[in-house]
């Protein structure tokens, strides 16, 4: 009896402190990245190798929140691949792919979160190295070029 009082207890208080930890406030996005190979597609992530003329595809999953995806390269040029929008919740695929381009170094991508209007002003502030205040980085996906 003791064991289960006990085990009871420690289940309560762990309700009770996630009840006090803050909310998610990129509310539970993430994003994808696919690149097309010749037997279909092949899921990219944070860190791996990519070339020029490698044609890719994004993706976001969403709880219904506004973001953006930008992508900065290597040359420090910051591309828009999503306006800023109210994404609506579950997995949406950008309506487009696209092809890498000859960039060295590498292509980054980025999932902002926050309102409209910050949205649509991030990109010089993310080029220079930081969201503007009231934006977050929801998700990052990092591809290595030569």
């Amino acid at each position: 009896m003791p064991i289960r009082r006990c085990l009871a207890t420690a289940l309560l208080a762990l309700l009770a402190l996630g009840s006090c930890l803050p909310p998610d406030p990129a509310g539970g996005v993430e994003l994808e990245l696919w690149r097309r190979t010749p037997l279909g597609a092949e899921r990219l992530r944070d860190g791996d190798w990519a070339d020029e003329g490698d044609v890719v595809q994004l993706a976001v999953r969403s709880q219904g929140v506004r973001a953006t995806i930008l992508s900065v390269d290597g040359r420090g040029v910051v591309t828009e691949h999503l306006a800023p929008r109210s994404v609506p919740a579950g997995w949406v695929p950008l309506d487009h792919a696209f092809e890498l381009d000859d960039a060295p170094g590498y292509e980054r991508f980025l999932l902002l979160v926050g309102p409209t209007a910050a949205l649509a002003a991030a990109g010089p502030e993310i080029a220079a190295g930081s969201p503007p205040p009231g934006v977050e980085i929801a998700a990052r996906i990092e591809l290595r070029k030569p």
